[in-house]
């Protein structure tokens, strides 16, 4: 187990040096991060180099049983980088030039930038290549975050060399992009735009493209960063920090490069409490867009964060908890974010361990209570494997294309997602994430809300789930469009219109005037009375597929809103409106128990459960409250947190409380 934080000595007189390794040792931490923002004080000239300050931390942190993350200082170019090499600059979809200053300007497809780049990374992996204090390196620091995206000459360039390598004639890109509209038809390559600032809108086609395109440039700027290590002598694990529910970049695609997963998490910033699963569901994203491996988190939040003013809060156990939450949903690495506050820049008021004095604080006192009961727990359980035999299908290719198109107003698919993510956490089971390429043979259910995007294949392989006993369960919107965000010429919903027993002939965009339609349940399968759809309603006739429930109101009054067609081994679900939360906690805890997986202990509310399986089953409890909370079990436990056995009944939890049963 990884444990530390992220440290800038570079920020701190050398005489506070030791001060500090002697309180990291104290509190436990065997890791930190260095120098991701340090490329001045590497390199203050081109080639002169300056790696001695930072040699004099490592060895006085090593010292003190502290190793290394090493990172890579790309995302911080210096100015006399910029002065060299203007080029560097991104530029905004509206022209605008991205200045010096801040963060993460530069332009990864420019060949100036690469230069610049191979020249501080070549050398930084000669120098520390053998280091016995480096443990792994973190390539630049959350690729793609603030821009994410350049439109310069050089992208489009870059552009329309990936269109051409994707498609192979432009014949093929004039057909499956329907160019023919609005007389868009490219008769050569050079005429395939970056999808630059225009009075109307891109052909959603090619904007879809442009951020699969981009994807596959931040990727292969990491990978042109890791051979240049490779070839450096490096032989450590080579990572980079991403972020969560971050939309711009298909973290599947990015993982495969990654020798193992990390990234940052920041449970304040989401748009709702913790408690509401939002970081929960991250957690099991970000474990997942890596088949499943133990990954590391680099940035914890510890204090409240805020760069021109706050953005959260924290109290005492909030820290402790996240740190749990993390390890419960496959983790195995746990750097905070930071270290000690900042006096200077944008982020001083992005609070780390220490405040800015410096002083031991109730979080440092938490941090070593917690990097003591870590110490303590079973090696197996941070490589244990989280046990899930459900799938929820999160793709970027989906978030884009409805990003891209969103239907009605108040659509987001990250919204579809969460109702259904908390409700499948409050029935009792884990969860993976899957995309259109993942392997959907070790699970019994799969959910993807909103699957808008089908290609031909990806259909073959869900019917097939489905045939082989599998059950799907699908929403609005779904089967609409091929890869290429065109829609499908066959009646809706496509290819998978044999699988579900019905045709969608037509649909109401309930948002557009802020409506409701009433859902009643007709079937065998039981459904809350009451039930209301917002947003879209899809006008459906069963073609072989019981009906579930029906619309009340409208013109389609009496049509299916829900139906279920036996294919197969298994089922396959349609639900064709939007409906709450309460909706999902009730169908999905009928529909499981059906499928004989396990139920959840009974909890106070915000208890969060999750699971991971090594040589026993370890069942983390954590109460996402700041008040008491209880778990009810069914036998006696062990609490590995304290020895203690506990149970039967109800086992009582403290404000963000934790235990770890077995």
């Amino acid at each position: 187990m990884r444990f530390g934080a992220a440290y800038y000595p570079e920020h701190w007189p050398r005489e506070r040096w030791p001060i500090d390794a002697r309180m990291m040792q104290a509190a436990h931490f065997n890791t930190v991060r260095l120098a991701e923002f340090a490329w001045t004080r590497l390199e203050p000239d081109e080639d002169a180099f300056d790696f001695g300050w930072l040699d004099d931390a490592m060895e006085l942190l090593g010292a003190h049983g502290v190793q290394t993350l090493l990172c890579t200082p790309t995302a911080t170019p210096p100015a006399w980088v910029v002065e060299q090499s203007p080029d560097i600059l991104p530029i905004t979809p509206d022209g605008k030039l991205v200045n010096f200053g801040g963060r993460r300007h530069y332009c990864p497809t420019q060949t100036s930038y690469r230069e610049h780049t191979a020249r501080i990374v070549h050398a930084m992996g000669q120098h520390y290549a053998t280091h016995p204090h480096v443990i792994a390196w973190q390539i630049d620091n959350e690729l793609a975050g603030h821009v994410d995206q350049c439109y310069c000459d050089a992208c489009q360039q870059a552009f329309q060399q990936w269109v051409q390598a994707q498609y192979g004639s432009l014949d093929a890109v004039n057909e499956a992009w329907g160019t023919d509209f609005w007389s868009e038809v490219f008769t050569d390559w050079t005429q395939i735009p970056a999808p630059r600032y225009m009075h109307a809108q891109h052909s959603p086609s090619l904007v879809l493209a442009w951020k699969r395109f981009y994807t596959d440039v931040w990727t292969d700027y990491f990978l042109f960063q890791k051979n240049l290590l490779r070839e450096s002598g490096v032989t450590v694990p080579i990572t980079t920090n991403l972020m969560g529910l971050f939309r711009d970049l298909d973290y599947y695609t990015h993982a495969r490069a990654l020798d193992f997963v990390a990234w940052d998490n920041y449970p304040n910033n989401y748009p709702a409490p913790a408690g509401k699963y939002e970081s929960a569901f991250a957690h099991d994203l970000m474990r997942s867009v890596k088949d499943g491996k133990p990954y590391w988190v680099v940035e914890e939040q510890s204090g409240a964060p805020g760069w021109n003013q706050l953005g959260g809060r924290t109290g005492p156990g909030y820290m402790r908890l996240m740190t749990y939450q993390a390890i419960a949903h496959g983790g195995e690495g746990i750097l905070y974010f930071r270290w000690r506050t900042c006096r200077f820049g944008v982020e001083q008021y992005w609070h780390g361990i220490l405040q800015h004095d410096g002083r031991p604080n109730w979080r440092y006192a938490e941090v070593t209570r917690t990097g003591q009961e870590l110490r303590a727990l079973p090696d197996d359980l941070f490589t244990a494997r989280t046990p899930t035999p459900v799938a929820l299908l999160y793709s970027h290719d989906q978030l884009w294309a409805h990003g891209i198109i969103s239907h009605v107003p108040g659509f987001d698919y990250v919204g579809e997602q969460l109702p259904i993510y908390g409700a499948l956490r409050e029935a009792g089971v884990d969860v993976d994430m899957v995309n259109e390429e993942s392997d959907l043979t070790p699970y019994r259910v799969l959910i993807a809300p909103a699957w808008q995007l089908l290609p031909a294949d990806t259909a073959e392989a869900v019917i097939d789930f489905v045939r082989h006993g599998g059950t799907l369960v699908l929403t609005y919107r779904s089967a609409v469009k091929d890869w290429d965000s065109v829609i499908w010429q066959d009646p809706l919903p496509g290819p998978l219109r044999d699988l579900l027993g019905i045709t969608v002939d037509d649909y109401d965009a309930l948002g557009v005037q802020q409506a409701t339609v009433g859902v009643h349940g007709c079937g065998s399968f039981p459904l809350p009375a009451g039930l209301t759809g917002t947003l879209w309603a899809d006008v459906i006739t069963a073609e072989g597929a019981d009906t579930e429930a029906t619309f009340a109101d409208g013109w389609y009054a009496g049509r299916p809103a829900i139906t279920v067609n036996r294919f197969g081994d298994g089922q396959a679900w349609y639900i064709g409106t939007h409906l709450d939360s309460a909706f999902w906690q009730s169908f999905l805890k009928e529909l499981l128990a059906q499928a004989h997986l396990p139920s959840a202990d009974a909890t106070s509310d915000g208890v969060e459960i999750a699971h991971r399986q090594g040589e026993r089953r370890y069942t983390f409890v954590l109460n996402m409250q700041q008040i008491p909370g209880w778990v009810e079990l069914a036998g006696t436990q062990t609490d590995l947190l304290t020895g203690d056995a506990v149970g039967p009944g109800k086992v009582a939890l403290e404000p963000f409380g934790v235990r770890i049963l077995t």
